[in-house]
């Protein structure tokens, strides 16, 4: 009888966590003793910290196999850059009394939704540079909640205790005593963690909105939510050439000649399901889960920022609306810097404009969708960087959208 995927991870996970916690702690725990039961608690409940509980060692997060190695001295230099930039912070926000502070954790009070490969390392980064520490510091992205998505076997729409209770151990201690902290949680799947997710695309079954809602409780109204979009074609360039790095390792040069454009007309003769649960049109579906976060969240809390608008733009326009949000003075470091950038030719030079017209042509309903969310949602506060248009005018945002993504 084959045995479900969802077992097999965690009973790999268990087996790795036990390793992990032993290169800590010597002698904590014995791989070879665990037992079917906990695999199938942690299959049911994704609770793959329980080893880390029975160990009552704190395991960080960030450590777990596939992260790459911080040493100690960037570690200090970011909780340096940190500190210095929280210090300078002046603003009707910048008082310690508005740490969002928990059961003695500094909660996450702004999340960067992503999108993938859509510039959110950037802004990521020029936000911890400002004095935003992200909540799995040294590290940019803590990926709880995609890691939880992925163990389950069913919609995970509420954290169990011990989940939550992990969730909480990783945050860093606080005080509302302190000088003003705020944390973030930058990683760049949790847009498209929502009921909106296409079939067959994503096996992940958390419904962050929801989630959230639950777990922060009226805190939730104390969050702000802001997400990157950037032109579908142009995304999933990003996302080919960068998933055949890691597949082949090789540099786009060496791909075959016309790679991305044969990739392109497969998925276009794909039926309309089939096209919807592949990564050229499931990774900017930004619509629908921009719905499912605005059925729990308000308007005004949300920032959209477009890609050329953040990247090849003025950044210090998204920093002041920003500031503005969290109320603080967050300071621009660099104008120019470019994180995690992905070498491929011109989107121009790639594909051809039939096939660039024929894929505009299927992903236009998604954008008309967008563009109606987006400009019922600036009547209702929701920020769009850069928009200088009539609020709530579909022909304005159509046309913010077109020069700035």
């Amino acid at each position: 009888m084959a045995v479900p995927r969802s077992r097999l991870r965690c009973a790999v996970f268990l087996v790795l966590l036990a390793f992990w916690i032993n290169l800590l702690e010597p002698g904590t725990v014995d791989a070879s003793e665990i037992s079917l039961e906990e695999i199938e608690a942690c299959e049911r409940d994704a609770m793959q910290f329980e080893l880390l509980q029975r160990s009552k060692t704190h395991f960080p997060w960030t450590q777990l196999p596939g992260r790459r190695h911080i040493d100690v001295e960037e570690e200090e230099y970011w909780e340096q850059i940190i500190s210095e930039a929280e210090a300078s912070w002046t603003g009707p926000g910048a008082r310690g009394e508005l740490n969002l502070c928990r059961e003695g954790r500094l909660l996450p009070q702004f999340y960067l939704l992503g999108a993938n490969k859509c510039g959110s390392s950037t802004l990521a980064e020029d936000m911890r540079r400002a004095g935003v520490a992200s909540a799995a510091e040294p590290y940019k992205e803590l990926k709880f909640f995609e890691y939880n998505g992925g163990l389950a076997s069913a919609e995970v729409r509420k954290l169990s205790e011990s989940q939550r209770a992990s969730w909480l151990s990783m945050l860093p201690t606080c005080s509302q005593t302190d000088s003003r902290r705020i944390l973030a949680d930058y990683s760049p799947q949790n847009i498209y963690l929502t009921k909106a997710r296409p079939k067959g695309w994503n096996d992940n079954m958390m419904d962050l909105p929801s989630v959230l809602q639950d777990l922060y409780g009226k805190d939730a109204d104390l969050l702000h939510l802001s997400v990157i979009i950037r032109e579908p074609l142009a995304r999933y360039q990003s996302e080919f050439y960068y998933s055949a790095k890691v597949r082949t390792n090789k540099t786009w040069e060496e791909l075959p000649t016309g790679a991305f454009q044969k990739d392109v007309e497969e998925v276009l003769h794909m039926d309309a399901e089939t096209q919807l649960q592949s990564e050229l049109f499931a990774g900017s579906l930004y619509a629908r889960h921009l719905q499912q976060y605005l059925l729990r969240f308000r308007p005004d809390q949300l920032l959209v920022v477009p890609f050329h608008e953040y990247i090849a733009g003025d950044r210090s326009v998204t920093f002041r609306e920003l500031s503005a949000r969290l109320g603080v003075s967050l300071r621009l470091v660099d104008q120019d810097s470019y994180v995690n950038p992905n070498e491929h030719p011109p989107l121009d030079t790639d594909i051809s404009l039939e096939l660039r017209e024929a894929f505009n042509h299927l992903i236009s309903p998604e954008k008309d969708a967008l563009v109606r969310v987006l400009a019922e949602a600036s009547l209702q506060g929701a920020g769009l960087a850069g928009f200088v248009g009539q609020k709530g005018s579909e022909i304005d945002v159509r046309a913010w959208l077109d020069a700035g993504w």
